[in-house]
């Protein structure tokens, strides 16, 4: 039926040119196509491919090979089991200070929009299926891949090689570990691992070897710390989680956002 009102005209189209700020930057052989909008600041890398109804903000960076706006993937069997393409009308929205890595594509609505939100960071070969939407903030490493439909809140976590089912939504601030296959949604603040996923072994420590661990983490602190002042004779006042992330000390664990996700899981089981 959507096909049928496609084909006699029944979605009303626009041919404007484009829209691009002056100050935008546009490398060699990149596509921009009628009805797309691109703010100030914006640099759109060689062989980026942008579609018609996008809509780009202020200060991006869209990396090489990366296409956004183009169909996703949709099809429905007919009567006699045969695939048949389900069209997608809607568009894309992308806010302000946002990432799209190479070979990332972004694929416009089925219906309204697809849309990610200020100051998302995208990996390379990410994919990002149609009317997905990507909160604020949110960091979204190499690999990943969203299906249709898929809610990420607000300074989300994902890690690199994730699979996430259609309409499953992640709730703000939650962290998402490596290779995980997400089927089911994630409250908010949670850790998750695994295939299927699940809550990450660690919040589910005992107390004592939760207090263990805490300590542990704290000697990593004190630890670099007098060796610092023993250096330099200064002692200086820094975030503990920040110090142990930058000291590469071997009790630091991976010294990376990892420590800051292992801590709140402990603070929520004190």
């Amino acid at each position: 039926a959507l096909q049928w009102l496609e084909d006699h005209g029944h979605f009303l189209k626009y041919n404007e040119s484009p829209k691009i700020h002056p100050s935008v930057k546009v490398g060699e052989f990149a596509y921009i196509a009628k009805n797309v909008e691109i703010g100030e600041g914006t640099v759109v890398m060689p062989h980026a491919v942008i579609h018609e109804d996008v809509k780009i903000g202020k200060r991006c960076v869209i990396k090489s090979g990366a296409v956004i706006g183009h169909e996703g993937f949709g099809f429905e069997r007919d009567e006699q089991g045969i695939p048949q393409r389900f069209i997608h009308v809607g568009g894309v929205v992308i806010g302000n200070d946002v990432q799209i890595g190479s070979m990332t594509t972004v694929c416009r609505a089925a219906l309204h929009e697809t849309v990610i939100e200020d100051y998302v960071k995208i990996d390379d070969h990410v994919h990002v299926g149609h009317n997905v939407y990507l909160g604020a903030k949110s960091i979204i490493t190499a690999c990943t891949e969203f299906s249709g439909g898929v809610v990420v809140g607000e300074e989300v976590w994902i890690s690199p090689h994730v699979s996430i089912k259609e309409q499953v939504k992640i709730g703000n601030g939650a962290y998402v570990g490596l290779g995980a296959v997400v089927l089911k949604d994630v409250a908010a603040g949670e850790v998750v691992v695994g295939n299927p996923h699940h809550a990450a072994r660690f919040a589910a420590c005992s107390a004592k070897k939760l207090s263990f661990y805490k300590d542990q983490n704290r000697l990593a602190c004190l630890t670099h710390q007098q060796a610092r002042t023993h250096r330099t004779g200064t002692t200086t006042h820094h975030d503990p989680i920040k110090r142990l992330v930058e000291s590469g000390h071997p009790h630091s664990f991976h010294a990376n956002l990892r420590v800051r996700a292992f801590l709140r899981a402990c603070s929520a089981n004190d």
